[in-house]
């Protein structure tokens, strides 16, 4: 009886450890004061000055400025290497106009949350050797892999390019997800309303095969370590592997439904 009292009470211990961890850990992108401030020099740079409720008027509207942004994300932050500590620093993409696909990810994904549209970020991954990814290629320490986002407009959510300035829009102009987008590329049937006219080639040309999770932010654990500090590179340790990664746990429900 007391060995079964004991053993009860380990696993309650661990259980509610593990919560602990998880819940902890869990990460989300804010729009704070100071994102406020430079998305708005943005915007003014960009000659975009619709109010949220303009935008919000429609479907037709809502796609008209999710296009104009992402255009305008893709132009002018070029595809470059920048410190983890400066991920998702909306002051650093305004001074220095350098990131990678997870930058200007979760920089369209401010954007989305200051003009009150819901979003879920994707973790792309595949496989080099020609042969579609498995789920536990997710584990492979040299995983090729791919940021971007979907948004959710008044008629459904649309996944965004964030390499290249296609939107998830079909031939009727109905917005797809990635797993709608996904069957289209893997039955050859894609045909895109807005297709890509700048930036780098869709992941797709070069990844046909892959797979997706939601909510999944990095698989080494470093973007929100450093995020927003306002430190110089040098300044920064190296970056450390941790045992779990960038995730949102609520983020991660919507993988259930796909």
């Amino acid at each position: 009886m007391k060995r079964s009292f004991k053993k009860r009470n380990a696993l309650l211990i661990f259980i509610g450890f593990f919560l602990f961890v998880v819940i902890y850990n869990n990460q989300t992108v804010t729009v704070n004061q100071q994102d406020k401030q430079y998305l708005q020099l943005f915007l003014n740079d960009w000659n975009i000055h619709q109010t949220p409720k303009e935008v919000h008027q429609s479907f037709e509207s809502e796609v008209s400025f999710i296009s104009r942004v992402q255009d305008s994300v893709i132009a002018q932050v070029q595809h470059r290497n920048i410190p983890h500590q400066d991920f998702g620093n909306v002051a650093y993409y305004y001074s220095d106009k350098k990131g990678q696909c997870y930058d200007r990810a979760v920089l369209l994904e401010k954007f989305f949350t200051y003009y009150h549209f819901p979003f879920r970020h994707l973790y792309v991954y595949f496989n080099d050797n020609g042969i579609g990814p498995t789920k536990l290629d997710f584990f492979k320490k040299s995983l090729t892999s791919h940021a971007i986002t979907e948004v959710k407009t008044s008629k459904g959510w649309l996944i965004v390019g964030c390499n290249s300035n296609w939107l998830g829009l079909d031939s009727s102009g109905n917005p797809m997800t990635i797993a709608e987008l996904r069957k289209h590329i893997v039955s050859n049937t894609l045909y895109l309303k807005k297709p890509a006219t700048m930036g780098q080639p869709s992941f797709w040309t070069l990844h046909n095969d892959f797979r997706f999770i939601y909510g999944i932010y990095s698989r080494h654990g470093d973007f929100f370590n450093h995020t927003n500090q306002n430190l110089s590179a040098a300044s920064v340790a190296p970056s450390s592997f941790h045992v779990l990664p960038d995730y949102n746990l609520r983020m991660l429900f919507y993988n259930l439904f796909n």
